[in-house]
């Protein structure tokens, strides 16, 4: 009686749950030299929840950009997000972005010039 009971019970007997969706959103943008607005090709672009570099999540996502100087990064939630886009030779750039559930982001991000030196005692003979 008990092995039938079971049986009965597992044929439909539980009511249908609504699976939620993933959300994705997309934060787009373009990086480039802020005085000859040239794109910046490798920049390093980097998503975080935590404004703090030095706290970083094992989940954040990040891109570099391409030889137009575009990146592309896929968010799974919508929120307050800090961009971090670097570049050798270029001051870092911060920025915060709120980000509704039902839009897109492009940025237009524009890397200020900072030298870089090296000198001989970086590199011991």
């Amino acid at each position: 009686m008990a092995t039938l009971l079971l049986a009965i019970a597992g044929t439909g007997c539980v009511a249908p749950t609504r699976v939620p969706q993933p959300v994705t959103l997309t934060l787009s943008g373009v990086v480039s030299d802020s005085e000859a607005w040239q794109p910046i090709q490798f920049a390093s672009v980097r998503v975080m929840r935590h404004r703090d570099a030095r706290l970083p999540g094992t989940d954040d996502p990040g891109a570099v950009t391409d030889s137009l100087g575009e990146f592309t990064v896929r968010l799974p939630a919508p929120g307050r997000y800090y961009v971090l886009v670097r570049m050798i030779g270029y001051r870092p750039y911060w920025l915060r972005v709120i980000l509704p559930e039902d839009a897109d982001r492009v940025l237009r991000i524009g890397l200020g010039a900072q030298p870089v030196f090296i000198s001989n005692d970086t590199f011991p003979e």
